[in-house]
Protein backbone atom coordinates (compact mmCIF):
# COMPACT_ATOMS: atom_id res chain seq x y z
CA UNK A 1 0.00 0.00 0.00
CA UNK A 2 2.84 2.41 0.79
CA UNK A 3 4.27 2.05 -2.70
CA UNK A 4 0.86 2.72 -4.23
CA UNK A 5 0.32 5.76 -2.04
CA UNK A 6 3.65 7.18 -3.19
CA UNK A 7 2.51 6.77 -6.79
CA UNK A 8 -0.56 8.93 -6.15
CA UNK A 9 0.26 12.61 -6.71
CA UNK A 10 -0.22 14.89 -3.77
CA UNK A 11 -3.36 17.04 -3.93
CA UNK A 12 -3.11 20.43 -5.53
CA UNK A 13 -4.45 23.52 -3.81
CA UNK A 14 -6.90 24.21 -6.63
CA UNK A 15 -7.84 20.59 -7.23
CA UNK A 16 -11.33 20.03 -8.60
CA UNK A 17 -13.99 18.38 -6.46
CA UNK A 18 -14.22 15.35 -8.75
CA UNK A 19 -10.49 14.72 -8.56
CA UNK A 20 -10.59 15.12 -4.77
CA UNK A 21 -13.41 12.58 -4.50
CA UNK A 22 -11.58 10.15 -6.75
CA UNK A 23 -8.46 10.53 -4.66
CA UNK A 24 -10.47 9.86 -1.48
CA UNK A 25 -12.07 6.74 -2.99
CA UNK A 26 -8.66 5.46 -4.03
CA UNK A 27 -7.24 5.96 -0.55
CA UNK A 28 -10.27 4.20 0.94
CA UNK A 29 -9.91 1.29 -1.49
CA UNK A 30 -6.24 0.86 -0.69
CA UNK A 31 -6.91 1.01 3.04
CA UNK A 32 -9.69 -1.63 2.79
CA UNK A 33 -7.47 -3.82 0.62
CA UNK A 34 -4.69 -3.55 3.17
CA UNK A 35 -7.03 -4.52 6.04
CA UNK A 36 -8.37 -7.41 3.96
CA UNK A 37 -4.85 -8.73 3.38
CA UNK A 38 -4.04 -8.55 7.08
CA UNK A 39 -7.32 -10.28 7.97
CA UNK A 40 -6.68 -12.98 5.40
CA UNK A 41 -3.25 -13.63 6.83
CA UNK A 42 -4.53 -13.77 10.41
CA UNK A 43 -7.38 -16.03 9.37
CA UNK A 44 -4.96 -18.36 7.62
CA UNK A 45 -2.78 -18.55 10.75
CA UNK A 46 -5.81 -19.24 12.93
CA UNK A 47 -6.99 -22.06 10.67
CA UNK A 48 -3.50 -23.55 10.62
CA UNK A 49 -3.37 -23.45 14.42
CA UNK A 50 -6.80 -25.09 14.74
CA UNK A 51 -5.75 -27.81 12.35
CA UNK A 52 -2.58 -28.46 14.34
CA UNK A 53 -4.57 -28.66 17.60
CA UNK A 54 -7.10 -31.05 16.06
CA UNK A 55 -4.35 -33.26 14.65
CA UNK A 56 -2.61 -33.34 18.04
CA UNK A 57 -5.86 -34.24 19.80
CA UNK A 58 -6.59 -36.94 17.24
CA UNK A 59 -3.11 -38.39 17.69
CA UNK A 60 -3.53 -38.46 21.48
CA UNK A 61 -6.89 -40.23 21.13
CA UNK A 62 -5.33 -42.81 18.82
CA UNK A 63 -2.52 -43.41 21.31
CA UNK A 64 -5.04 -43.81 24.14
CA UNK A 65 -7.12 -46.26 22.11
CA UNK A 66 -4.00 -48.26 21.29
CA UNK A 67 -3.01 -48.31 24.97
CA UNK A 68 -6.48 -49.52 26.00
CA UNK A 69 -6.41 -52.23 23.34
CA UNK A 70 -3.02 -53.42 24.58
CA UNK A 71 -4.23 -53.42 28.19
CA UNK A 72 -7.35 -55.35 27.22
CA UNK A 73 -5.25 -57.91 25.35
CA UNK A 74 -3.04 -58.32 28.41
CA UNK A 75 -6.07 -58.78 30.68
CA UNK A 76 -7.60 -61.26 28.23
CA UNK A 77 -4.36 -63.21 28.14
CA UNK A 78 -4.32 -63.45 31.93
CA UNK A 79 -7.98 -64.46 32.06
CA UNK A 80 -7.34 -67.28 29.60
CA UNK A 81 -4.96 -68.88 32.07
CA UNK A 82 -7.20 -68.14 35.05
CA UNK A 83 -5.47 -64.97 36.28
CA UNK A 84 -7.20 -61.77 37.34
CA UNK A 85 -6.05 -58.31 38.37
CA UNK A 86 -5.22 -59.60 41.88
CA UNK A 87 -3.85 -62.91 40.65
CA UNK A 88 -0.78 -62.86 42.90
CA UNK A 89 -2.80 -62.73 46.11
CA UNK A 90 -5.48 -65.05 44.79
CA UNK A 91 -2.95 -67.63 43.64
CA UNK A 92 -1.57 -67.85 47.17
CA UNK A 93 -4.56 -67.21 49.38
CA UNK A 94 -7.81 -67.80 47.47
CA UNK A 95 -7.84 -71.50 48.26
CA UNK A 96 -10.49 -73.77 49.79
CA UNK A 97 -8.70 -73.33 53.13
CA UNK A 98 -9.15 -69.56 53.01
CA UNK A 99 -12.81 -69.90 52.13
CA UNK A 100 -13.21 -72.29 55.08
CA UNK A 101 -12.05 -69.65 57.58
CA UNK A 102 -15.19 -68.47 59.37
CA UNK A 103 -16.45 -67.01 62.66
CA UNK A 104 -13.64 -64.47 62.97
CA UNK A 105 -14.31 -61.37 65.06
CA UNK A 106 -11.81 -58.53 65.35
CA UNK A 107 -12.04 -56.34 68.44
CA UNK A 108 -10.54 -52.94 67.67
CA UNK A 109 -10.60 -49.37 68.93
CA UNK A 110 -11.28 -46.78 66.28
CA UNK A 111 -10.43 -43.97 68.73
CA UNK A 112 -7.31 -45.19 70.54
CA UNK A 113 -5.18 -42.91 72.65
CA UNK A 114 -2.01 -44.20 71.00
CA UNK A 115 -0.75 -43.57 67.49
CA UNK A 116 0.93 -46.98 67.47
CA UNK A 117 -2.37 -48.72 68.28
CA UNK A 118 -4.10 -46.78 65.49
CA UNK A 119 -1.44 -47.80 62.95
CA UNK A 120 -1.49 -51.43 64.09
CA UNK A 121 -5.28 -51.50 63.79
CA UNK A 122 -5.14 -50.25 60.20
CA UNK A 123 -2.40 -52.76 59.33
CA UNK A 124 -4.40 -55.56 60.93
CA UNK A 125 -7.61 -54.75 59.01
CA UNK A 126 -5.78 -54.14 55.73
CA UNK A 127 -3.95 -57.46 56.01
CA UNK A 128 -7.11 -59.50 56.48
CA UNK A 129 -8.87 -57.61 53.69
CA UNK A 130 -5.94 -58.12 51.32
CA UNK A 131 -6.00 -61.86 52.02
CA UNK A 132 -9.76 -61.97 51.28
CA UNK A 133 -10.45 -63.29 54.77
CA UNK A 134 -13.95 -62.58 56.05
CA UNK A 135 -14.27 -61.21 59.56
CA UNK A 136 -16.53 -59.08 61.74
CA UNK A 137 -15.31 -55.88 63.37
CA UNK A 138 -16.40 -54.71 66.81
CA UNK A 139 -15.33 -51.27 67.99
CA UNK A 140 -14.86 -51.22 71.75
CA UNK A 141 -14.51 -47.43 71.75
CA UNK A 142 -18.20 -47.06 70.85
CA UNK A 143 -19.65 -50.41 71.98
CA UNK A 144 -19.64 -50.80 75.78
CA UNK A 145 -20.93 -54.38 75.71
CA UNK A 146 -18.20 -55.38 73.26
CA UNK A 147 -15.57 -53.84 75.54
CA UNK A 148 -16.93 -55.67 78.60
CA UNK A 149 -17.03 -58.96 76.69
CA UNK A 150 -13.44 -58.46 75.53
CA UNK A 151 -12.16 -57.81 79.06
CA UNK A 152 -13.93 -60.94 80.32
CA UNK A 153 -12.85 -63.34 77.56
CA UNK A 154 -9.46 -62.13 76.34
CA UNK A 155 -6.45 -64.31 77.14
CA UNK A 156 -3.96 -61.62 76.17
CA UNK A 157 -1.44 -60.30 78.69
CA UNK A 158 -2.85 -56.81 78.20
CA UNK A 159 -6.58 -57.34 77.76
CA UNK A 160 -7.19 -53.69 76.92
CA UNK A 161 -4.68 -53.60 74.05
CA UNK A 162 -6.25 -53.87 70.60
CA UNK A 163 -6.56 -55.18 67.98
CA UNK A 164 -7.44 -58.70 69.13
CA UNK A 165 -8.78 -61.56 67.03
CA UNK A 166 -11.29 -64.18 68.14
CA UNK A 167 -12.63 -67.29 66.41
CA UNK A 168 -15.96 -68.71 67.50
CA UNK A 169 -15.78 -66.74 70.75
CA UNK A 170 -12.28 -68.03 71.55
CA UNK A 171 -9.25 -65.76 71.77
CA UNK A 172 -6.66 -66.24 69.01
CA UNK A 173 -4.06 -63.49 68.99
CA UNK A 174 -3.15 -59.81 68.99
CA UNK A 175 -1.60 -57.87 66.09
CA UNK A 176 2.03 -58.80 66.79
CA UNK A 177 1.21 -62.51 66.75
CA UNK A 178 -0.87 -62.13 63.57
CA UNK A 179 1.97 -60.24 61.88
CA UNK A 180 4.64 -62.76 62.90
CA UNK A 181 2.48 -65.70 61.80
CA UNK A 182 1.86 -64.04 58.45
CA UNK A 183 5.60 -63.48 57.94
CA UNK A 184 6.15 -67.18 58.60
CA UNK A 185 3.59 -68.03 55.91
CA UNK A 186 1.38 -69.87 58.42
CA UNK A 187 -1.46 -67.41 58.88
CA UNK A 188 -4.09 -69.41 56.99
CA UNK A 189 -3.19 -72.57 58.89
CA UNK A 190 -3.32 -70.65 62.17
CA UNK A 191 -6.74 -69.14 61.45
CA UNK A 192 -8.08 -72.58 60.55
CA UNK A 193 -6.63 -74.50 63.50
CA UNK A 194 -6.53 -71.73 66.08
CA UNK A 195 -3.04 -72.82 67.17
CA UNK A 196 0.05 -70.64 66.80
CA UNK A 197 2.89 -72.25 64.81
CA UNK A 198 5.76 -73.69 66.80
CA UNK A 199 9.29 -72.34 66.73
CA UNK A 200 10.25 -75.09 64.28
CA UNK A 201 8.03 -73.42 61.66
CA UNK A 202 10.62 -70.65 61.11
Amino acid sequence: MDSLCKAIPVPFKKESKEISMTRHKLYTFLEVADHAAVYKQERSQELAMRKAVEETKKLQEQRQELKEIQQQKAISAKEKVGLTKDWKLERIYMTPEVKAITDLVAYVSMCPGSTIVRKNTLRFINLLNALKIKFEVKDISSDRKAKEWLLQNSKAENKRLTPQLFKGGRYLAQWEEIRDTHEQGCLVEFLLSGRLPSVSSY
